[in-house]
């Protein structure tokens, strides 16, 4: 990035070099075309005028178009690093080190080692979902240890501070995993806090449907093997 910099600004001096040395001489000769005519008014060749405007004009285009590139390939970046850095600071880049981190090792099947480094990012983010969505997920699906799953999430739950999306999202997750147990009672009974507690939002219209859902689940679970559905 450095070079091309460098070879950028050296192109962009070189031209305007030729430019400027170039309508300067066509300005030198029209001064020696100078001419005083017999009343006393001074004559100037024809068009001269308007070829050095031409070449000042294409001269300040060069130098807009080399900036623009300039602009383009090396200040607009760093000003969006440097912007990033500000926002993001440096908190969240270990978080975001630890996060891959900790996906890596169940990714190659440590499962208590990610839900530990989990454990981790949930106490130095306390409002962040990710770390508590994933220690459910993998004490439910990859340790097969489905209380432990529920009660990382209701333990978030009871602490509070979370944003609504948050909240009903853990909602919706406890009602998930009871209705995994064929715990129909309490899957409802999640959903119905939802449909309760977020009214008129998006979130109990989700919830209502889930429970539709449920419903069928139950119905389903509950026939004998084999036995055929209704239509």
């Amino acid at each position: 990035m450095g070079q091309k910099i460098i070879r950028y600004g050296a192109l962009a001096v070189m031209l305007v070099l030729v430019l400027h040395i170039i309508r300067g001489n066509r300005a030198a000769k029209t001064e020696g075309d100078v001419t005083i005519e017999m009343n006393g008014q001074i004559s100037r060749p024809e068009g001269a005028g308007d070829t050095s405007s031409m070449l000042l004009i294409v001269e300040y285009i060069a130098v807009a178009a080399i900036g623009g590139v300039l602009a383009v390939t090396w200040l607009i970046p760093m000003l969006g690093d440097r912007m990033s850095e500000a926002v993001l600071g440096s908190n969240d880049e270990v978080t975001q080190d630890d996060a891959a981190k900790a996906t890596s090792k169940a990714a190659l099947g440590d499962f208590e080692g990610a839900v530990e480094d989990f454990k981790q990012i949930a106490a130095q983010e306390p409002q962040n979902r990710l770390p508590i969505a994933e220690m459910s997920r993998i004490y439910a699906e990859k340790l097969h240890d489905p209380a432990s799953a529920r009660a990382v999430v209701e333990a978030a739950l009871a602490r509070g501070g979370w944003k609504p999306d948050d909240e009903a999202y853990f909602h919706f997750r406890l009602a998930a995993l009871h209705a995994a147990a064929k715990e129909w009672a309490q899957a409802r009974e999640r959903l119905g806090v939802v449909e309760t507690q977020f009214a008129g939002t998006p979130h109990a219209a989700a919830a209502h449907h889930k429970k539709r859902e449920l419903d069928e689940q139950e119905f389903i679970a509950s026939r004998p093997h084999g036995q055929p559905g209704h239509s």
